[in-house]
């Protein structure tokens, strides 16, 4: 296995069609890749020298001289149009100022990629001032497409794909096994992943959290019960998979049920848990309120069954993600659980209407009733998976509908 994994972002975000000339924006969980990925860019452009980090005191030190004094050292790269990567601005006070005024003032000249973890997109949120001055992209996790290497291959991006196209994307997508177990076992971040160990896999998961929840939550949030927030970390893995209870959390970490939902959006926006909602559109009896929550680390969880839930869960919750930011339309990932207990693990819609509907087994074959009954119970005609851990599945009981292997169908997803 390779060191170095390519990175589908690389592959569309520097795209003249998405960009144009504006600021790259790039955003995404700690230790994901942004500033391993930026200054890969800044090497292949011979922009090496234009990476500023602001945590840096020399860099702060460098701004409160002269403003604009990476001018200098870009005029004399050997670069057609430089590239200048701004890593960590956004821990800056007024950031969005500095952005603005160096961009109006050499966005003709240079180019300007800015990378950072949670608050680049919170606080993106707080003003208009960088309003069509920059386009923002995510880096998730690693996915099983990037660690098999198979990032030039074809991948799942036509919601109107026929049922012949859709077979003939899965019959050359397979990857090897061994890189699915990989995966599976070792959090999704390039550090530990590349390591390949289990001992230092585990450290790196405890430092991280630790990291996460006390620093970043401090910095950003002012909670202040950040042992109570820890707490539920730890409760979320023995939980994903299911519609969350606030009442029953809250008496377990002895917090008001509005807490646990506040901590839970901060966890979010810390890319440490993600929610699905449920899909209720235009079906009766259908669960309209409880979110179902998975972790970005599905290797936090240990039960077999949730934690291959959580791995295609993550999958799916990326590759929304990068259709949405490819231009491709509105992608968005729910479940379906009505009260009589009818239950579609991820339905995918695009352009709020439902596309691909997935179900997830370990081992079963054959095709869950919900998956076979989707049509009547959506209203329309979609693509139906089931994704099953066990190597080597790989069947079509309907013309529509397919019984694949978690190797075989994941690597279809951007």
């Amino acid at each position: 296995m390779s060191s170095h994994i390519e990175r589908q972002l690389m592959r569309y975000c520097l795209d003249p069609e998405l960009s144009g000339g504006r600021m790259i924006w790039i955003a995404g969980p700690r230790q994901a890749g942004k500033t391993f990925l930026a200054k890969e860019h800044l090497r292949n452009c011979r922009c090496e020298r234009l990476y500023y980090n602001w945590d840096d005191p020399v860099i702060r030190r460098k701004y409160l001289q002269d403003p604009v004094w990476f001018e200098s050292e870009a005029r004399q790269s050997k670069a057609g149009q430089p590239w200048v990567v701004f890593d960590e601005i956004h821990k800056r006070p007024r950031w969005r100022d500095i952005l603005k005024g160096a961009y109006d003032r050499f966005h003709e000249e240079f180019r300007f990629m800015v990378t950072g973890s949670a608050r680049l997109e919170l606080f993106r949120k707080g003003g208009d001032s960088l309003a069509g001055r920059y386009s923002l992209f995510h880096l998730a996790p690693l996915n099983l497409r990037e660690v098999s290497g198979r990032v030039l291959s074809p991948m799942l991006a036509e919601p109107s794909i026929t049922p012949s196209a859709f077979h003939g994307l899965l019959e050359g997508s397979a990857a090897q096994s061994a890189d699915y177990l990989a995966l599976r076992d070792i959090p999704p971040f390039p550090e530990p992943f590349t390591l390949q160990s289990r001992r230092g896999a585990e450290k790196w998961r405890q430092d991280y959290l630790e990291l996460v929840t006390r620093e970043d939550l401090r910095d950003l949030t002012r909670i202040r019960e950040v042992e109570r927030v820890q707490q539920l970390v730890w409760l979320l893995p023995e939980r994903v998979g299911s519609p969350l209870s606030m009442p029953n959390l809250g008496r377990m970490i002895e917090a008001a049920h509005t807490s646990v939902r506040a901590w839970l959006e901060e966890l979010r926006k810390l890319y440490v848990a993600f929610p699905v909602l449920p899909w209720s559109r235009r079906i009766g009896r259908a669960l309209r309120r409880e979110r179902k929550w998975y972790l970005t680390d599905h290797s936090l969880v240990q039960d077999p069954g949730p934690r291959f839930e959580n791995l295609v869960a993550g999958h799916l919750a990326r590759a929304v993600t990068t259709w949405s930011d490819m231009g491709l339309g509105t992608h968005e990932l729910f479940y379906l659980r009505t009260l009589d207990r009818t239950e579609i693990d991820f339905v995918l819609t695009w352009n709020r209407r439902p596309w691909l509907c997935v179900e997830c087994k370990l081992s079963d074959r054959v095709p869950a009733s919900p998956l076979r009954r989707r049509r009547t119970i959506l209203g329309t005609p979609t693509i139906g998976v089931q994704v099953v851990e066990q190597s080597g599945v790989f069947s079509r009981p309907e013309d529509d509908l397919w019984v694949v292997s978690a190797d075989r169908f994941l690597p279809l997803m951007p």
